[in-house]
């Protein structure tokens, strides 16, 4: 009977847990995201492009589905501001945003900084950068001594997050050919 009632218990947590998530992504705009990005070599990655899309050789893939994520993922690009000082950057990731509506955006990221969404350059934020590059495990290809080299990772609690779950679930599909051998 003590273990009816713990299930009991744990279901109704589990269904109040879930309406909460279900109201908070309800006025979710984005449906899928679906990201590429090379090696976060510490050495000048080259620039990825959209046609990687369709032929990505040397990339990692990612997709972000679920809705809860994709709604604080909406609020932390409306929180972007504009850039007005204008730079280039290596674009390391690039992640194609689809809506409900059918329509798409893209949002660009360098390794060490550089944002731009739907063709305008914007601001870092170090929050957006955590975000994406946690959820796609852009930083599981780095070794954990190396990971204070990212400015987002200066947030004592993101590095804390990443070091803690460092390579314990694969977040990304690896699509990398092989170099012929040298014999």
């Amino acid at each position: 009977m003590k273990i009816f009632k713990l299930l009991l218990l744990l279901f109704c947590i589990g269904s109040f847990v879930s309406n909460i998530q279900a109201q908070y992504v309800k006025n979710s705009k984005t449906t899928k995201v679906e990201v590429i990005f090379e090696h976060p070599a510490i050495c000048a990655p080259s620039t990825i492009l959209r046609e990687y899309f369709n032929n990505c050789e040397y990339c990692y893939k990612s997709t972000i589905t679920d809705t809860f994520k994709l709604k604080m993922l909406d609020s932390l690009l409306n929180g972007l501001k504009i850039n007005s000082e204008k730079f280039i950057f290596n674009n390391i990731i690039l992640c194609k945003l689809y809506y409900n509506d059918g329509s798409y955006k893209e949002l660009i990221l360098g390794t060490f900084s550089g944002t731009i969404f739907n063709r305008v350059q914007m601001k870092d934020n170090n929050d957006l950068n955590f975000f994406i590059k946690n959820e796609i495990g852009f930083y599981d290809l780095m070794e954990v001594e190396y990971l204070h080299i990212f400015r987002e990772l200066k947030n004592e609690e993101y590095l804390n997050n990443v070091i803690l779950n460092h390579r314990k679930i694969q977040k990304f599909d690896c699509k990398i050919l092989e170099l012929p051998s040298e014999d």
